[in-house]
């Protein structure tokens, strides 16, 4: 079975899975800062 999907057919393929990485990541932050914040906030409420 050959898969469409690869580096070798797709030069793209690499680019999207940095772009996929970015958002990967940015999410994890976007999520930490959340969780930082209601960190704070439960601190604060104590």
């Amino acid at each position: 079975m050959n898969t469409p999907f690869t580096p070798l057919t797709n030069p793209c393929y690499k680019y999207y899975n940095i772009f996929d990485q970015m958002i990967i990541t940015w999410r994890r932050f976007i999520n930490n800062q959340r969780q930082n914040e209601i960190g704070f906030n439960n601190i604060y409420r104590k």
